[in-house]
């Protein structure tokens, strides 16, 4: 909430004044005291700092700024974002075998082309810039994540510039939907979706065209073609080893790909010959169907009978399969945007958390932090972030003050002595920094209630040996300050 809407109106000149003067990227921390020196009566800092944050949020929901997701960095010109993007997709566009992707270390590393005028010339901003649109291209799904044996690339399917010579007009084809909508962004979504859904792995692609192995065997494929601006067409077909209920999950989670984020879609069947594969005329079809008519001779060879509308229902609810797809494609998609913006977090040296724990409950924090870094949250940890030969006890107390809260861990085995000295550390760090959070986590297999030092006591505790509510859920909640529900 903000209070004041003269304080807005200071804040929101302030800004536009720092884009006109060149100010590209910087902290909400030093925005705000820069903006303090402009003014000659400001709310004391705690106070200002509340509403100066409310305020850029108000501010980024209407385009004016972007907030980048960690070191607390507030990108002043967004449309920077599109510049970068549109110069990587072309890149992937010019790839000489025509398969469309990029290394993901060439984009991180701005080694791609890119205009001259729109390039930062600061090298530290223009990482930060790229690792924010490499995370932006993956969570809208306009490219998807491969890990080969010797790198990582970024695949861009609508920017495939091979065509499959035989597309639309594919063997195998079962079912034709048009639509209004932009083409190339359906089938790019619709692309990688497939390929994260675990039920149906990558096998081809070409511009126009993708084919997948399900997981219950046989081939599946799609291809596209521009029937008119705006309108597009979009084709299901089959090998002969896909059963009835591998083309019918297939072709539900298309139809809700489509329903989600094209126009009007209309359906059709296609009606072939199972002896000669002659393909009857959609007119023809539609004909014979409004004379009643359910099946016919194939006119070409005479020798097969057609059926011209669908049977019974033999495969049952296939939404169960379609929802796991969803949720399977979610959580990759999540997964890959958690490693990019892990990637710039460790390179800015932005950790989110310290784990401070007994070494002698070193398994069970590792797989708390392995969780957390799933969830695109940094945590400082001993093995991770101690180079062999420095001193550990100064690099220690160096995480501490790089982290933006610390998880203070009581196990089965208790507090040990460099534990302790941790403890008093966080202490005094948290005394000094009234905004940082520090949250007691009681680890599984701990007996009974653990005694707490002092100024634990005073900090709402997190529980692993519960189930309701989920441990890792509520620790993430202190971390980031934002509840599951909300998220």
């Amino acid at each position: 909430m903000v209070s004041s809407n003269a304080l807005f109106e200071a804040i929101k000149d302030f800004l536009v004044e720092e884009k006109q003067q060149g100010r590209i990227l910087s902290t909400v921390d030093d925005l705000m005291h820069s903006f303090r020196r402009t003014q000659l009566e400001a709310p004391p800092t705690d106070e200002l700092a509340d509403k100066f944050g409310a305020c850029i949020g108000r501010l980024e929901s209407v385009g004016v700024v972007r907030r980048m997701s960690y070191g607390d960095y507030v990108l002043l010109r967004p449309e920077l974002l599109d510049s970068y993007a549109s110069s990587l997709v072309q890149a992937a566009k010019d790839e000489p075998d025509g398969l469309g992707f990029v290394k993901e270390d060439d984009a991180l590393e701005g080694n791609f082309r890119i205009p001259k005028d729109e390039r930062l010339t600061n090298p530290q901003q223009e990482r930060i810039l790229l690792n924010a649109v490499v995370q932006e291209l993956l969570r809208r799904e306009i490219a998807l994540k491969e890990v080969t044996d010797r790198e990582v690339d970024l695949i861009f399917p609508s920017q495939f510039t091979r065509e499959r010579p035989d597309a639309p007009r594919l063997p195998g084809q079962d079912v034709v939907f048009t639509f209004d909508g932009h083409l190339y962004s359906i089938y790019s979504t619709l692309a990688v979706r497939l390929s994260h859904s675990r039920f149906f792995e990558r096998h081809e692609m070409w511009h126009n065209s993708a084919t997948y192995k399900a997981d219950a065997g046989g081939l599946c494929g799609i291809a596209i073609r521009e029937v008119e601006e705006g309108k597009g067409e979009l084709a299901l077909f089959y090998d002969e080893s896909a059963i009835p209920l591998v083309r019918k999950q297939f072709e539900a989670y298309v139809v809700e790909h489509l329903q989600q984020r094209a126009g009007e879609v209309a359906t059709r069947r296609v009606r072939r010959c199972g002896l000669c594969g002659y393909t009857i005329p959609d007119d023809l079809v539609r004909g014979r169907i409004e004379r009643g008519k359910q099946k016919m001779t194939c006119p070409q060879c005479d020798d097969f009978v057609i059926t011209l509308v669908d049977g019974p229902d033999e495969v049952g609810d296939v939404r169960p399969v379609v929802e796991q797809m969803n949720s399977n494609a979610d959580a990759r998609r999540d997964e890959d945007v958690a490693a990019t913006t892990l990637r710039g977090k460790r390179e800015a040296g932005d950790y989110d958390v310290f784990l401070c724990h007994n070494v002698k409950d070193k398994p069970q924090v590792l797989e708390i932090a392995q969780e957390l870094e799933a969830r695109g949250i940094l945590p400082w940890l001993d093995v991770h972030d101690i180079q062999p030969g420095s001193r550990w006890q100064q690099e220690m107390a160096k995480g501490i003050e790089k982290s933006r809260s610390a998880a203070v861990l009581i196990g089965p085995a208790g507090p040990g002595p460099w534990h302790e000295a941790e403890m008093e550390l966080i202490n005094d760090w948290s005394a000094r920094n009234r905004s940082r959070r520090v949250i007691p986590v009681i680890l599984d297999g701990t007996e009974s209630e653990p005694e707490l030092p002092g100024f634990l006591r005073v900090w709402s505790t997190v529980d692993m040996r519960t189930a309701d509510p989920d441990p890792i859920e509520q620790l993430i909640w202190g971390i980031t300050g934002q509840h599951p529900r909300w998220a």
